[in-house]
């Protein structure tokens, strides 16, 4: 119901500055499909592959700390600070990688990658500063990837295009994150493997992105 509030604001404002006229169409219709482009393909890739990342560790995370004894209040205040985090590198990151994605991007993941190694294998260390830096990485990534998808489309009346099918693909893949992440823990016993492996999508994240983010 809360989120009902900032909606019917966003509704209001929409219609009061809608075009009232019909819609222009663009002089020359583009026949560039993204399903026959292979940087789109590789910036769906990347776009599934981040947000698989984001969605298991969203679902996984605080169960991680609970099975080691934390209350679910605590563990729910370390999925707090990871939500916090993303906010920063989402908002700033695609302001600094203007030019040339790729080093933001490179960045993001590797962040992401790190404070994995560091939930599965030193949990206890410094549980805030790993959950801190998990959502510096996936808030930029998910941030960085939009940035992408709307750079691999020729025109941007093709972004919308893009956009589709990276989202439509893209979340297709993420949904068997936190599936895959379970399974992996009912089978092993513990969360160990199952967060390591997720370093297997960030690879193939990264491998997919820096190609798709290459300045055209």
């Amino acid at each position: 119901a809360f989120w009902a509030l900032p909606a019917a604001v966003a509704l209001t404002v929409w219609w009061a500055v809608r075009p009232s006229g019909p819609a222009v169409s663009p002089a020359s219709a583009s026949s560039w499909s993204p399903w026959r482009s292979r940087p789109a393909w590789l910036a769906t890739v990347y776009m599934g592959g981040q947000s698989l990342l984001f969605y298991a560790v969203l679902a996984w995370l605080p169960a991680r700390y609970t099975d080691l004894g934390w209350t679910p209040r605590a563990a729910g205040g370390l999925l707090a600070l990871f939500s916090a985090a993303q906010l920063v590198t989402a908002l700033g990151l695609p302001v600094l990688a203007r030019r040339d994605p790729r080093p933001a991007i490179a960045g993001a993941l590797l962040a992401t990658m790190v404070s994995l190694v560091l939930v599965a294998v030193v949990p206890l260390a410094a549980p805030a500063v790993w959950a801190v830096l998990l959502g510096l990485g996936v808030g930029g990534s998910f941030a960085l990837a939009l940035t992408v998808v709307g750079q691999v489309a020729p025109t941007p009346s093709d972004t919308a295009r893009a956009s589709g099918m990276a989202f439509f693909v893209g979340y297709l893949f993420a949904a068997f994150g936190p599936v895959a992440v379970g399974l992996l823990h009912d089978t092993t016993g513990d969360y160990r493997w199952p967060f390591l492996s997720l370093l297997v999508v960030g690879v193939v994240a990264l491998a997919a992105a820096l190609p798709a983010a290459r300045p055209r």
